[in-house]
């Protein structure tokens, strides 16, 4: 029991601290999953840490507002969205949109 308070503590420092940056709640994301919290104690898993902490992370990526692409990656970003577009004009419509899901996949 007092182990699980520990880890309580660990995770809830974590968590506060990637509240103000976002590569320390990276860090515990990848500790929690090394860890499995939810396997060890119920309690964990009740309270679904990976899917608070994967919100935390994206919460304190986008308020920092520092969020840049690079442009290799826009380039790519652009031609999905235009693989998206064109799914209403292809001539089977499921076939193309199943093709643009596997494409970002």
């Amino acid at each position: 029991m007092i182990s699980a308070a520990i880890m309580a503590i660990a995770l809830l420092v974590l968590a506060l601290w990637g509240l103000t940056n976002p590569f320390v709640g990276l860090l515990g994301l990848i500790a929690i999953n090394l860890i499995n919290p939810g396997e060890l104690y119920s309690i964990f898993d009740v309270l679904h840490v990976e899917r608070i902490f994967v919100l935390i992370v994206m919460f304190s990526t986008l308020t920092r507002g520092k969020l840049t692409l690079p442009p290799i990656s826009r380039r790519v970003l652009l031609f999905f969205m235009s693989m998206f577009a064109s799914v209403p004009l292809a001539f089977y419509k499921w076939g193309a949109f199943f093709k643009t899901l596997d494409f970002g996949e």
